[in-house]
């Protein structure tokens, strides 16, 4: 059955595989865009909340009320001097034991999540290269309204924290939120051409981070004032939002066949298939860059946080008011780092010369924290950073390139799965480095994280000197599921 046209935009129609593509050359500047803001907040504000409500309930377990006063840690201001604390005191003590079990809490909370969205993101993801890009946007929807749920449920009920497990659980088998990204991403590809795809995909990556920028203002007076059950209705609120937004303004780009079933071999199969094909050598540039892409996930998944616990220690002592201040703008640099150093990089340089400024951006930044000593340092990291994550939307738009139009939710679900194995050892290498060094050399962790980006910068050379030239072609009827390398023609 031929797709009908639609009369709003230019169209282009494409079959590959058996799919449907729809390619329109839309005339709509926003497309899936509200979307991605909607839903990351959404995501950002439960994730933000669930960790001060873990501590909060592991306070109260150890018969401490929680006061959310303006300084914390292991250390006190008094007359504007930073002054560390008696270890020997009781208070010290039971202090550090609070810190260490909600620590643990969400470490086997977010194992159980990501391990599941390993598994579950590539199936998704693959099933909307066929059935529709909004089923990966709809499913991971569905997931977190659920855990959100749950989270109000426990929260209201004084249940033990263990419940919290199947809020965890239904977030991990749904996808996680990396699943929904990846069916925004497609969408996006869907409707792009490859020369303006890098930039779209900057500026919905700048969504993310500035929804979780934004999600930080007012967070903590919110939870002072109304308790911790009014941020969760706000998230399934967004969710909401999210959802209608996607089902009823906006255009879906795969034409769906009736017919077509959710089989898991056949999902699997179009996976591997991902890595079968070497037309032009993919296969290892797609290794290489999702190896990339687990390097940076390691990298950006735990630097903020422990930058938090590195100031609130001395010589820093910084209150919790300065720590909000100093995460919002740090992310919000970020933001505006992707696009607008996204748009000034792109005049001048490839896709994998932006990659190599963001990882020596990011690799300056982590340098300076290490050897820091004052707040102002602090800042200055800040704002040197700024464009470090901008590699991470330049890694899927290169991903994006470089695989056919009807592999684009398979390739984006992928690099979620990757991301996922990031994020869940993340913590497991970073955590420990800090917590075994932190009396001697508490700034050891961010050297450590700068010399695997270096690592990154060699990859990624790599693949500078290795990208197949322009006006090279692949051979004409390649077939996908033939082995061996093709030698490019001269176009």
């Amino acid at each position: 059955m031929e797709p009908e046209k639609t009369d709003d935009a230019e169209s282009d129609y494409e079959e590959s595989g058996g799919v449907h593509v729809v390619r329109r050359r839309s005339q709509r500047c926003i497309t899936v865009e509200p979307a991605v803001f909607f839903f990351m907040l959404a995501y950002t504000t439960s994730i933000t909340v669930r960790v001060q409500y873990v501590q909060y309930a592991v306070s109260l377990s150890h018969g401490v009320t929680p006061s959310f006063s303006p300084t914390g840690g292991g250390f006190v201001q008094q007359n504007g001097t930073c002054e560390e604390l008696n270890h020997s005191d009781p208070e010290y003590e039971r202090e550090n034991t609070i810190q260490s079990e909600s620590s643990y809490w969400i470490l086997y909370f977010d194992v159980v999540s990501y391990a599941l969205s390993i598994f579950t993101a590539p199936l998704i993801g693959s099933y909307s290269d066929k059935a529709g890009r909004k089923i990966a946007c709809m499913v991971p929807c569905g997931g977190l309204s659920i855990y959100c749920a749950v989270y109000l449920t426990v929260i209201s009920l004084n249940l033990p924290l263990e419940y919290l497990f199947i809020a965890e659980a239904m977030r991990g088998a749904t996808g996680n939120f990396f699943t929904a990204l990846s069916g925004f991403f497609a969408f996006i590809a869907d409707v792009t051409t490859k020369q303006q795809r890098t930039y779209r995909i900057v500026i919905v990556q700048f969504l993310t981070i500035f929804a979780a920028s934004f999600s930080q203002v007012g967070i903590g007076f919110l939870i002072a004032k109304q308790g911790f059950g009014l941020p969760f209705m706000l998230a399934l609120i967004l969710i909401v939002l999210t959802v209608l937004y996607t089902i009823f303004l906006t255009q879906e780009t795969i034409i769906y066949d009736p017919n077509q079933r959710f089989h898991m071999m056949e999902q699997l199969r179009d996976i591997r298939n991902l890595f079968k094909d070497n037309t032009q050598g993919r296969r290892w540039r797609l290794i290489a860059i999702f190896s990339n892409n687990i390097i940076i996930t390691l990298v950006v998944n735990s630097a903020l946080g422990l930058t938090v616990l590195y100031v609130t220690a001395y010589p820093f002592c910084w209150s919790t008011i300065l720590i909000g201040f100093y995460v919002g703008t740090t992310l919000l640099f970020n933001a505006l780092g992707m696009v607008v150093g996204g748009k000034l990089l792109s005049c001048c340089l490839s896709d994998l010369g932006m990659i190599q400024a963001a990882i020596v951006s990011y690799i300056a930044s982590l340098l300076l924290v290490a050897f820091a000593f004052t707040p102002a340092i602090m800042f200055i990291a800040a704002v040197v950073g700024a464009i470090s994550f901008l590699a991470i939307p330049i890694f899927r738009a290169k991903i994006s390139k470089i695989v056919r139009e009807s592999e684009q939710g398979t390739a984006f679900a992928t690099a979620g799965c990757f991301e996922s194995i990031g994020m869940c050892f993340s913590p497991v290498i970073f955590n420990t480095i800090y917590a075994e060094t932190v009396d001697e050399l508490p700034g050891l962790v961010f050297l450590t994280m700068a010399c695997l980006l270096v690592v990154a910068i060699v990859i990624t050379a790599v693949l500078q000197i290795k990208e197949p030239k322009q006006g090279y072609i692949p051979l004409p009827g390649r077939d996908l599921n033939a082995d061996g390398d093709e030698k490019p023609i001269i176009n």
